[in-house]
């Protein structure tokens, strides 16, 4: 009786695992255009809630300032 069951074992595990390759994440590889990284969100943009605009702007100035040590 078990084996019977053994062939059917097999193959249903090879059937996940061809499942799991087909649905396997790949890398696009260098992206070409620009994607607009580093752009505010259009909640940001539209100054939702008031002040938030002010505060991506000091962040982001603080974030491309140089220093050297």
């Amino acid at each position: 009786m078990v084996s019977r069951k053994l062939p059917l074992i097999t193959i249903a595990a090879a059937m996940m695992l061809m499942a799991a390759t087909a649905f396997a994440q790949t890398d696009p590889g260098v992206q070409a255009a620009s994607r607009g990284a580093g752009q505010p969100l259009a909640s940001v943009t539209a100054n939702n809630p008031v002040g938030i605009l002010d505060f991506f702007n000091d962040g982001l100035d603080r974030f491309q300032n140089v220093e050297a040590v």
